[in-house]
């Protein structure tokens, strides 16, 4: 439903006029996200919480996530390769690439152990690895310690509805690390 402002003041000052303008502006859109998503179909949004008190940079990954899957990319000047990463360890070496930049796409959230031992290996701090496995995040970019963390949502039709699912992105020093919930290539 739009709203017009028109030069009717009502006896309000300019300011006040233009506050009343944005108030009624905000009442009248504020179902228009989820009308958008009416339009487009029915979606999945799945929200996954720790347990109250739990620690900050604590992960508590959903029992029905897929195990992750490891593939990396490098990528230089004169040439590319790809390949599938079985051991997290080796993390470290494929990583010491100078000249070359490194995409280490992960597929999958549903092993703690395997994503705390990236972290470890790239230096990704605990708050940031909470963010890339507590879904659904809003959109968001921040910087941790030398790392930058991008979150946002990816939406797709699946069997004629709107799936979103998080992808988040971990850029470091020469490289990027991508995580998808569920497997398949986003990009």
């Amino acid at each position: 439903m739009p709203v017009e402002m028109d030069d009717r003041s009502g006896g309000r000052s300019g300011l006040e006029g233009f506050l009343e303008h944005g108030r009624r502006l905000v009442d009248a859109s504020a179902h228009i996200p989820r009308e958008a998503l009416r339009f487009l179909g029915r979606h999945r949004l799945v929200r996954r919480g720790l347990p109250l008190g739990s620690a900050p940079g604590a992960m508590a990954v959903s029992a029905d996530s897929p195990a992750p899957s490891l593939r990396i990319s490098v990528y230089g000047p004169d040439d590319c390769s790809e390949q599938s990463v079985d051991d997290v360890e080796s993390l470290a070496r494929l990583l010491d690439a100078p000249g070359r930049v490194v995409w280490l796409e992960v597929e999958g959230l549903g092993e703690s152990a395997v994503l705390e031992r990236i972290g470890q290996a790239l230096g990704i701090p605990p708050l940031a690895m909470a963010d890339v496995v507590h879904v659904p995040q809003r959109p968001k970019v921040e910087l941790h310690e030398g790392r930058m963390l991008v979150v946002m949502q990816m939406a797709r039709m699946v069997a004629g509805q709107v799936d979103l699912e998080q992808v988040s992105l971990v850029l470091g020093p020469g490289w990027v690390v991508s995580f998808q919930c569920e497997p398949g290539d986003v990009f």
